[in-house]
C-alpha cells in the first residue's frame, strides 16, 4: 500500500524530488521504492525523458486504482 502511496505522490507532484518532498523521505529512498514497485507490477511507470519523468500509459490507467485503494484503506482505519 505504500508504494500505492508514493507512485500516487509522484503522479501528482510531477517530480520525484518534490513527492519526496512531500512524503518526508529521501529522494534516493523514493526512486528505489518507485523502481520496485515497477517491478512488482511488472508494468513501465515512467518514461525518462533526459532529467524528466512522463507517466506511461500503464501509470495514467493505474491512477484510480491506487487511489480507491487507498482510500478504502482509509476507511478501514
Amino acid at each position: 500500500m505504500v508504494k500505492a502511496k508514493y507512485f500516487l505522490a509522484v503522479a501528482e507532484a510531477g517530480t520525484v524530488t518534490a513527492a519526496a518532498a512531500r512524503l518526508g523521505i529521501t529522494q534516493p529512498a523514493l526512486s528505489r521504492q518507485l523502481r520496485r514497485f515497477e517491478k512488482e507490477l511488472d508494468l513501465q511507470l515512467f518514461v525518462r525523458a533526459g532529467s524528466s519523468l512522463v507517466l506511461s500509459d500503464a501509470a495514467h490507467a493505474l491512477i484510480p486504482t491506487c487511489r480507491r485503494l487507498l482510500a478504502e484503506s482509509a476507511r478501514a482505519g
